[in-house]
């Protein structure tokens, strides 16, 4: 069974509101594709960091500067 918690829900209800509107509007929505590729490495990264003790773990090359 999958629990979704209110707040993650929320999130991605935004999200999914705002690609929707993008599309309708014929424009690029924000955030874009590398804007949440580079939030979702920085968070991975922290994570990694964490298990570690709080090891500095590097970003990807693909990541925003």
């Amino acid at each position: 069974m999958l629990i979704v918690h209110s707040t993650t829900y929320q999130a991605y209800a935004h999200l999914v509101h705002e690609l929707m509107n993008a599309l309708i509007e014929d424009r690029v929505p924000w955030p874009n594709a590398l804007t949440l590729a580079n939030w979702t490495c920085v968070g991975l990264c922290a994570h990694q960091s964490a298990l570690q003790g709080g090891e500095i773990v590097r970003l990807a090359e693909f990541t925003l500067p």
